[in-house]
């Protein structure tokens, strides 16, 4: 009994691997409504949370993609253009369906190393990391119906520093799960209403 329950096991991973590679990529990114994955991530140098505003991605209303990095005390995680160290970075899986705009990040802060002297760019205090994200507006571009769920997958990496040791970059998986549906309808007000 229990062989068989391994052997179906076995079945069911493989079947959720291969289901994705079996349909086109664009048909893969539109799924039905899902509750969203894990949506934050804990490590020895940081802690990262991830969302989107809005939770809805509609035609002709944009959203942000948004990654919420709280350095742990005493880390730092180096700034993009950081030329000797891995940068903190978001990249997206290939997707039809939406535009993505580059990343935006905050002003970093430089950090001299002590014992040396170096001199880097880095964050070690929380900061947000904003990308827009748009429905796609080619021809290519998969309909999708309201009430569907847009996923979008990427990466966050970076590498970390306290001021003893510099740490192996690490890349964690980040996904978002947007609703697909008109932009709410904002009634207007009248003065004196």
């Amino acid at each position: 009994m229990a062989a068989r329950l391994s052997l179906m096991r076995r079945i069911a991973v493989i079947a959720l691997a291969v289901l994705p590679v079996c349909g086109s990529p664009a048909l893969a990114q539109l799924s039905s409504p899902l509750a969203p994955g894990p949506s934050e991530r804990t490590t020895p140098h940081l802690r990262v949370t991830w969302h989107a505003e809005p939770p809805r991605l509609a035609p002709d209303r944009p959203a942000t993609l948004v990654l919420e990095v709280s350095p742990a005390p005493g880390m730092r995680v180096y700034a993009p253009g950081q030329l000797d160290y891995i940068p903190v970075a978001v990249t997206f899986e290939p997707n039809t369906s939406v535009t993505l705009g580059g990343p935006r990040l905050p002003k970093p802060v430089e950090h001299v190393f002590a014992p040396t002297g170096e001199r880097s760019l880095v964050f070690d205090r929380p900061f947000r990391i904003e990308v827009p994200v748009s429905a796609a507006r080619r021809k290519a571009a998969p309909a999708a119906k309201p009430g569907t769920r847009l996923d979008i997958a990427g990466t966050f990496q970076y590498q970390a520093c306290d001021e003893t040791l510099c740490y192996k970059p690490v890349r964690i998986p980040v996904s978002w799960s947007l609703e697909i549906g008109p932009a709410p309808k904002v009634s207007p007000t009248r003065p004196g209403a």
